[in-house]
């Protein structure tokens, strides 16, 4: 409850004897006696004040508000002879608080006469608006058969109003929930269809629980796994499976109906070239409708400069036309937010890209150096396509359908030192207007390029070495068995140097990360 407390003076005035008054009822100047509002504090949803005063001497009465506040406050400011009597009554309606400290409104009682007025405050308190929270989420079962299935969320919250279920990753199979945004307080319960996986690679769907409060939410992701389907007997019509490349031998049709075809003829050494970004094998004369590779993630030797670059991938296209839909890990000394760099510290992020679009990062997927990752990219059906990278060491992983639409004429497994805007010397060349190649990162160990396959037709087999400021600086292995690896044969040009373009310019062909960053190796192999 509050009320007016009046000064002396005031109080004095009720009484007939009051001495040193400065008003006297007798006089008739307008009095406010007390003013009180119920309830005086209200929830942090706001709600219907009832304020009642007394007064005296009174023709009109008028109610204001002092204070300012973001949240609204809806009340009758017109004045009111309804006072005459010696009463007053009003409703105030409060709107929720959208901060998380309490507030308090401050309102004014104005009682007037023809020869007088009289300003009695008050207060109302609105509580804090506590932050929803998401306590706990589960998923059950965690994993469904290859066959897909239903998977039911629980959750428990604290000070929630309103949930919503939210997928946040992309895959070729159905997955069917409500999306709707619906009351929740302590407790949510939802369920999920997933469909069939038209796959021979593990799945994993990532969720989210979106908990809100009036502005304020709380997002708590969750991950429903979908077990890989068998080779040996499908259930579904899965993608052309990728066989080994090998050199003279035959690889397994895209489709049913495809006729088999050989891979690059039966030489003891495929052609080798030279390039300045790329070095590993090209597989050409296609058309290819599936291409898959596993590598091992290096690390960047502390002899490594800022704007040194190093990207390990497969994919389709690129070799002799400006089409390429690939995945892979990329490695640098710059950290991905803020461009700084740090001499023996490095980050490892993976991606996907389908050109002439710029790469997608996917921070969510934790790769390390030491990991070995699969990369599948295969066609679904004309036009359409799906990218999967698998960190086999963590479990990790990320699936993306995109549309594509390129002459599919190659096949790659490359280490590379992409291009940028910001890397400042033009002399290893310039892929594109503006975009320059940057020099390759110094890498150790080697890195195990294994596994290799296609599912299409295939003449040749190139082998490329990459040659930058006049050195071979990465240079593959001979090939075997569907298998190379390529291992960095350059050398150290004067000391360390921290970059070669101003901060400003420093990674920008990175977006903002959108979640947590790469492991930092503070200690990495010299050599």
């Amino acid at each position: 409850m509050l009320i007016l407390v009046l000064p002396p003076v005031v109080i004095a005035l009720a009484t007939p004897n009051a001495a040193n008054s400065v008003y006297q009822t007798s006089a008739g100047h307008a009095v406010v006696l007390s003013v009180r509002a119920t309830p005086a504090t209200l929830s942090a949803s706001g709600g219907v004040v009832t304020v009642r005063g007394r007064v005296e001497h009174a023709t009109t009465c008028e109610l204001r508000v002092l204070s300012h506040q973001s949240f609204p406050v809806i009340y009758s400011h017109n004045p009111t002879s309804a006072c005459r009597d010696g009463s007053y009554s009003a409703h105030i309606t409060i709107g929720p608080n959208p901060a998380h400290l309490e507030r308090s409104v401050a309102f004014a009682l104005v009682a007037r006469n023809a020869s007088s007025s009289y300003v009695g405050r008050f207060y109302l308190a609105l509580a804090a608006q506590l932050p929803p929270e998401v306590l706990r989420v589960i998923a059950a079962p965690s994993e469904v058969p290859p066959h897909g299935g239903q998977v039911t969320v629980r959750a428990t919250l604290k000070h929630a109003k309103l949930c919503q279920l939210v997928l946040l990753s992309k895959q070729s199979f159905p997955v069917v929930y409500a999306n709707n945004v619906r009351p929740c307080t302590s407790t949510f319960t939802a369920h999920i269809t997933v469909g069939g996986n038209p796959t021979p690679i593990q799945r994993t769907i990532a969720f989210a629980l979106v908990a809100r409060s009036g502005t304020s939410r709380w997002t708590a992701p969750f991950y429903v796994g979908l077990a890989a389907l068998s080779q040996a007997t499908p259930t579904t019509a899965p993608p052309a499976a990728a066989t080994t490349v090998a050199p003279a031998t035959t690889l397994a049709p895209a489709t049913t109906a495809a006729p088999a075809t050989t891979l690059a003829p039966a030489t003891s050494v495929p052609p080798a070239e030279n390039s300045n970004n790329w070095s590993g094998y090209v597989a050409g004369g296609g058309t290819f409708t599936e291409v898959k590779g596993t590598f091992t993630v290096p690390y960047i030797t502390t002899a490594a400069n800022c704007e040194d670059a190093l990207s390990e991938w497969v994919g389709i296209d690129g070799w002799g036309n400006s089409n390429l839909i690939q995945a892979g890990v990329s490695e640098t000394m710059q950290n991905p937010s803020t461009g700084t760099c740090t001499q023996g510290e490095f980050y490892t992020w993976p991606w996907w890209e389908n050109l002439p679009a710029p790469s997608t990062p996917d921070y969510s997927v934790t790769v390390n150096a030491g990991d070995s990752v699969t990369v599948t990219i295969w066609q679904l059906s004309s036009g359409d396509w799906e990218i999967s990278l698998t960190d086999s060491t963590n479990g990790e992983g990320f699936s993306v359908e995109q549309p594509y639409d390129g002459p599919l004429g190659s096949a790659e497994w490359v280490t590379e030192a992409y291009s940028t805007p910001y890397c400042a010397d033009a002399q290893l060349g310039s892929l594109q207007s503006g975009s320059y190649i940057c020099p390759l990162a110094p890498y150790s160990p080697a890195i195990q390029f294994s596994g290799l396959g296609i599912a299409g037709s295939n003449t040749t087999l190139l082998s490329l070495t990459m040659w930058q400021y006049g050195q071979a600086v990465s240079t593959p292995s001979n090939y075997s068995a569907g298998a190379f690896s390529t291992s960095y044969t350059g050398t150290t040009n004067g000391p360390w140097r921290p970059s070669l373009s101003p901060m400003a310019r420093r990674l920008g062909q990175l977006p903002a990360p959108i979640g947590k960053y790469r492991q930092i190796y503070e200690t990495t192999p010299s050599g």
